[in-house]
């Protein structure tokens, strides 16, 4: 914004009408209370016993202290100040009452320093322009009000400096140099002042950025696994912006996990009637996928299907448990959901387990659509054992639902000591193969829901 020379020239008067149309206005007249009032608490104790120190080691020496007015006059202004800067440090006096006691005492204090000239010629008059200047510049506000307090002090010392006799040439240059120096003190003010404004617009700047930058992470974690999210929420709050977390998060890695593999038996002739999508099929699918994320899996959805997996943490075994129980779990629920349904919005799914290194994270590219998946061979063999639950040799066996699990995933179980109640399935006696896996010829599946106890897996898990 363009400003005039008049403009400029009020500025340097009222250094601080800048702020009155700024947000952080009321910041800075608490910031600049709370300096001026430090100062205050400063200046009065030494202005107090340097006047009394006076008294003893500069009066004394000059046979003074007889006349009981140098004793009132440095006594006086001693009592003065300690008792304003003891009011100073109560919190329940208001600001300006402490303004208005320190000046009262810088009154008194520049019309007693004027009145010693005329009481001693030795004192030099320039003393009574200094301490002036000192009462003033500790006091921060607009440079106007700083150079109408230093004429009212002046005004009670003048008739002091009138009564000596002094040369006035030393008396006009002395009142000439205390506005001059006020005056350049409300320059360093103003720049005081404007660095403040640039801080706090810079503070402001970031803050909005900050803002913007939750807002899109918070967008954005809308549209991811809640797994996901978490990871995101963790790297942003340890620094990282919102595309460098995004980027490291669902970058491809490869990963040890355990797959979860389920789809609705029926689902083409169930979802026939549009009203069975909405009062069966979807509630089942979202509990489904929400069992999922409360074990820490990231799941995904195609239609009916539930396909999840679960990343190994820190070398551990924590991703085959989540797994086992949350399949454990959607099936659990399925037999509830049926239960208080009708038998033509029943659902029949198995959920399907497996285990092994695949590649997981986006893998729909940083710059295209998200993908957030998994791509390996256990992914590839929960996809073949899940057509082979669809014959109908295997499908005698499992009946309405059952937890099936493949062999790679069992082995795991039993080295670390998890005892289920199984059923093994060799797959050559009917006549079955899992695809491109030929070496796998065992499935398992139990239906028996109760011994698949977190409490009993864990208690397992610390005695191995």
């Amino acid at each position: 914004m363009n400003t005039t020379w008049f403009d400029r020239f009020l500025y340097s008067l009222f250094q601080s009408w800048q702020l009155n149309s700024l947000s952080f206005g009321d910041l800075w007249k608490e910031v600049d209370s709370n300096r001026r009032l430090k100062q205050i608490r400063i200046a009065l104790p030494i202005s107090g016993f340097g006047y009394l120190l006076h008294y003893f080691f500069v009066d004394g020496p000059l046979g003074l202290t007889s006349d009981y007015v140098w004793f009132y006059y440095r006594f006086g202004i001693f009592a003065a100040s300690m008792t304003v800067f003891s009011l100073s440090l109560s919190s329940r006096l208001p600001q300006r009452l402490i303004d208005c006691l320190y000046w009262l005492v810088a009154i008194g204090t520049c019309w007693a320093q004027a009145r010693s000239t005329v009481w001693y010629s030795g004192v030099s008059p320039t003393w009574g322009f200094f301490i002036a200047i000192i009462f003033v510049f500790i006091f921060r506000t607009n440079t106007f009000f700083q150079l109408a307090m230093l004429t009212v002090l002046l005004a009670a010392e003048w008739p002091s400096f009138i009564a000596t006799n002094q040369e006035m040439t030393l008396i006009y240059g002395s009142l000439i140099v205390s506005y001059f120096v006020i005056f350049l003190a409300g320059r360093i003010r103003l720049e005081e002042i404007n660095s403040f404004v640039i801080s706090q617009r810079q503070v402001e700047t970031e803050k909005a950025m900050f803002e913007v930058q939750q807002e899109l992470a918070d967008q954005i974690k809308a549209f991811l696994p809640r797994k996901t999210s978490k990871d995101l929420r963790r790297l942003l709050s340890s620094g990282h912006t919102v595309t460098q977390a995004i980027n490291e998060v669902l970058a491809p890695q490869e990963k040890k996990v355990a797959c979860l593999f389920s789809d609705i038996r029926g689902y083409t002739q169930l979802t026939k009637a549009l009203k069975n999508i909405q009062a069966s099929a979807m509630p089942n699918i979202k509990a489904s996928t929400s069992i999922v994320e409360d074990f820490d899996g990231i799941p995904r959805v195609i239609g009916d299907l539930v396909f999840a997996y679960f990343e190994q943490q820190n070398s551990d075994h924590a991703y085959l448990i989540n797994a086992l129980m949350a399949g454990t779990e959607i099936i659990k629920f399925n037999r509830l959901h049926n239960a208080s349904v009708d038998m033509a919005l029943r659902i029949s799914r198995y959920v399907i387990l497996d285990c092994g290194a695949a590649v997981c994270g986006n893998l729909g590219g940083l710059h295209s659509s998200r993908e957030i998946t998994a791509l390996g061979a256990p992914v590839n063999r929960c996809s073949r054992i899940d057509i082979l639950t669809k014959t109908d040799k295997l499908r005698a066996l499992l009946g309405e639902d059952a937890l099936v699990l493949s062999s790679s995933f069992v082995k795991i179980l039993i080295g670390l000591g998890i005892n289920i109640k199984l059923t093994k399935v060799n797959l050559a006696e009917l006549d079955l193969q899992i695809r491109d896996f030929d070496d796998e010829q065992e499935v398992y599946f139990t239906h028996d829901l109760v011994t698949i106890n977190i409490n009993n897996i864990l208690g397992n898990l610390e005695a191995a």
